[in-house]
């Protein structure tokens, strides 16, 4: 005998593992999948936000420095510093410090180092002849700059200063006969990087720092020009090498920070200097909502794991315990036990095995029991083939066929039927003959149950209850139970009537094994109940309806918690009741989408009880076709909505950003160069209108009484005697913008209001813009723009934006025009 294989790994572990892998492998490779994208994307933008808030700064600041270049150049070539005259010198520069308060001190120098004048009068006679920058000044040209980084000055009372210093050097010969020196207020520039600092959220800061990770500018006077807390850190020494880029790291607090450094390349002559900035922020707030995807993927896999092992327990048990029970029987079997009867109720494969293994094991005893009847000498048997390979029961016929030819009608009727056939003796109620199926559903052998009274043995009746014999039935057929052998009772269809033999009167019983039938009424009603507890219990809402009105005819809970109906409400009501009315149509083409198909997947709106509206998806599926009734399950996706909608609205104000970046970015290259006001003027209106998408546009500047604004640049503006040159503070929408120092945005003009000079000939825009540009909260000039179109957001954000350089651009070439006047009246 081939020795039984030893089980090393059961089937119950691995159908869990494989219940496991199934169910939890989508919902860790959606997590990852869910947590990495969210993540990119922040990092994304948030890297793109730091570097843009960096580079903007850095680039006014390095337009600031310019500025500063260029004037104390012009300042220099004013003719009163040529002669001996120390009393003008110290006249004039009084007076040029009253016109520019961005000057904190105006020095000049003999070439000896003395001071012959200052605007701090007390410093007048002081020498700067040991001064490394006096001496160096010495060796230069007309027009060239030495420049100081930040330092406290003793001329500005101490207070941190930009210092420019330049020879002056006589118009004849060019020989130089003094040294001019200008220290400039560095507030505009801490102003600027703190105004930065506020900007980045959750108390972080921007820093400006030297080449020597001193700090220039911060949100703490008290630490300026001492070195930076983390200036031995990598992202330091890059920031101070000249480098620009984006780094994460631990900060002083170990934190775990990203930070965007920026090193000032410079602007014009300003080279720089080594500054840079660095601006940080929390990584723990920048991947805040990734971290929250990540959690909630943990939480929701555990949560899976925990329901999946229950589940996978449950159901490996209801299929391991009965294949155990077979495997047990067959054993026994193969050991020559036949009394091995699976009692397994199960309406699946399992079911099936177990039937066929009883039959198996009901067909060896059978033939056992044939084989032991005809060693008795009775030859009344005839064995069922199982198959035209069933060798034992063909060698049993075989035996007994030429023994029963005399009784072959008879016992061939009685054997052939599909039922069990008893013949009871009707007096004495003693069994007399049983066919083979009779005995195989009561379990014994011919032998052991003829000769024995039928109620005290296969009948359930009691003594004297018999309905023939007792109660005068002429025809009993009912539903009863057949006592086995084993004393089980097994449902049956029972026939019993009177029969005459010979000189005999029998009672002839027949009977149908209903079991399986009885069987399958419980499993169906376990089934239902199954399917009832689940459809309850169910995660989402279902739905049961009609496809052809869309009645609904059942809920579970949860459809009445996601819509705010009540149970008995919503099964007044059709599918249709919970849609928005501009959305119905769809709903019925969807309806007959479904009745072409077995089953549809959609996604749609449903308006609740309250009348607000939820975004759901539906997978429905036909129930049953013929009696027109379809199931729905429905899932509230509002929220998956709501982040698709997030994730395009950043999307679109990166874009945004990148309009507004580039237009900044090509206003101030048509800014660039010593350009005079008027040029300045007309380059600046003429790149904003087409930018912006105006029709036309004018440019105003305040005159230096502060009473009118002079149109200084135009674009597209035709001859109109309603264009006016000038227009006093306070008349009009232009002269009222000044006053409020505001953007002014009105649609709709009338149509004498402004004309645009072009090919769709004279015709009045209908939107205008009117914006002031101010610098130190004092009004340079006004901006206006008109269009047949109405501005988009964008485009006035990106005017909003510009306006302070627009102001310092202007403000310099005023200083240079003012510098050059001065110097002419000299």
């Amino acid at each position: 005998m081939k020795q039984q294989s030893k089980i090393k790994f059961s089937i119950g572990k691995k159908l869990l593992i494989y219940f496991l892998l199934i169910s939890l492998i989508p919902v860790i490779i959606l997590g990852i999948i869910s947590y990495s994208v969210s993540k990119k994307h922040l990092e994304d933008t948030i890297i793109f936000s730091l570097s843009n808030l960096a580079q903007d700064c850095g680039r006014k600041i390095s337009y600031y420095v310019n500025s500063n270049y260029q004037n104390i150049k012009v300042l220099s070539q004013t003719d009163v510093f040529e002669g001996n005259n120390n009393r003008a010198k110290q006249k004039y520069i009084e007076e040029v410090i009253k016109s520019f308060p961005d000057y904190i001190a105006i020095t000049v120098i003999d070439l000896d180092g003395k001071i012959i004048a200052c605007t701090r009068k007390d410093l007048i006679g002081n020498s700067r002849a040991d001064r490394d920058w006096f001496k160096k000044t010495l060796q230069c040209k007309q027009g060239e700059v030495v420049p100081l980084d930040v330092y406290k000055a003793e001329t500005a009372d101490w207070k941190m200063v930009l210092g420019y210093n330049t020879p002056i050097t006589n118009e004849t010969n060019k020989k130089i006969v003094g040294v001019l020196t200008t220290r400039v207020n560095m507030d505009h520039i801490i102003d600027r990087v703190q105004t930065l600092g506020k900007r980045i959220q959750e108390n972080n800061h921007a820093f400006l720092l030297n080449r020597k990770g001193e700090i220039l500018a911060g949100p703490d006077e008290k630490d300026f020009l001492t070195k930076y807390c983390l200036f031995d850190y990598p992202v330091i020494q890059k920031l101070l090498r000249g480098n620009t880029g984006i780094s994460q790291y631990a900060n002083d607090r170990n934190e775990k920070v990203i930070s965007a450094y920026y090193s000032l390349q410079g602007e014009g002559k300003f080279d720089g200097w080594g500054w840079g900035l660095i601006v940080t922020k929390p990584i723990y707030f920048t991947f805040k909502s990734a971290f929250i995807i990540r959690n909630v993927t943990l939480y929701l896999l555990l949560m899976f794991s925990f329901i999946v092992i229950i589940l996978a327990f449950v159901f490996s048990k209801t299929i391991i315990n009965p294949i155990n029970k077979i495997s047990k029987a067959a054993q026994q079997i193969s050991k020559g036990d036949l009394n091995q009867h699976l009692e397994v109720v199960s309406s699946n494969e399992i079911g099936e095995l177990a039937d066929s293994f009883n039959d198996i094991q009901e067909s060896l005893q059978e033939i056992t029991g044939k084989a032991r009847i005809i060693a008795g000498g009775n030859l009344d048997v005839q064995v069922k083939l199982r198959s035209q390979k069933d060798e034992l029961a063909i060698s049993l016929n075989k035996m007994v066929r030429s023994l029963q030819e005399s009784d072959k009608f008879t016992k061939a009727i009685l054997n052939s039927t599909q039922a069990g056939v008893v013949l009871i003796n009707s007096e004495t109620h003693i069994i007399e003959y049983v066919n083979p199926v009779a005995e195989k559903m009561i379990g014994a052998e011919k032998e052991k149950i003829i000769g024995k009274i039928c109620y005290k043995s296969i009948c359930t009746a009691s003594e004297g209850q018999c309905p023939i014999t007792d109660k005068g039935i002429t025809i009993y057929n009912e539903e009863k139970n057949l006592l086995t052998a084993k004393g089980e009772k097994v449902p049956v269809l029972n026939t019993v009537k009177f029969i005459n033999i010979g000189d005999k009167k029998l009672l002839i019983e027949t009977f149908v094994d209903i079991s399986k039938l009885k069987q399958a009424e419980i499993t169906a009603k376990r089934n239902e109940e199954s399917f009832r507890r689940l459809f309850e219990q169910s995660n989402d809402a279902v739905f049961i309806h009609t496809i052809l009105d869309e009645k609904i005819l059942d809920v579970n809970k949860m459809a009445c918690k996601l819509t705010g109906y009540s149970k008995e409400e919503l099964l007044s009501m059709t599918t249709f009741d919970l849609r928005p009315d501009n959305i119905k149509t769809k709903i019925k083409d969807d309806s007959t989408t479904l009745k072409n198909k077995d089953s549809i997947f959609i996604e749609m709106v449903f308006q609740k009880a309250d009348g607000s509206l939820i975004d759901v998806e539906i997978s429905a599926k036909f129930i049953d076709k013929k009696l027109d009734i379809a199931q729905g399950i429905v899932r509230d996706i509002t929220q998956r909505k709501q982040f698709e909608k997030e994730l395009k609205e950043r999307s679109d104000e990166i874009e945004k950003q990148n309009w507004i970046k580039t237009g900044q970015n090509e206003l101030n290259k048509n800014m660039r160069g010593e350009q005079d006001i008027s040029s300045l003027s007309g380059n600046i209106i003429k790149f904003i209108s087409k930018y912006s998408g105006a029709n036309i546009g004018g440019f105003y500047i305040l005159n230096e009484k502060g009473d009118e604004l002079i149109l200084s640049g135009n674009y597209a503006y035709s001859k109109n005697k309603n264009t006016k040159r000038k227009i006093k503070i306070g008349e009009g929408l232009i002269g009222q913008a000044a006053i409020e120092k505001e953007m002014i945005i009105i649609k709709d003009l009338p149509e004498d209001y402004l004309h645009i000079n072009s090919v769709l000939g004279d015709a009045s825009p209908l939107n205008v813009i009117i914006s002031p540009f101010i610098l130190n909260e004092k009004v340079i000039g006004i901006i206006e723009l008109g269009a047949f179109k109405e501005f988009s957001g964008i485009e006035i954000e990106f005017l909003k934006s510009i306006m302070e350089n627009i102001a310092i651009g202007i403000n310099s070439a005023k200083i240079r025009t003012k510098m050059k006047e001065l110097a002419d009246k000299k």
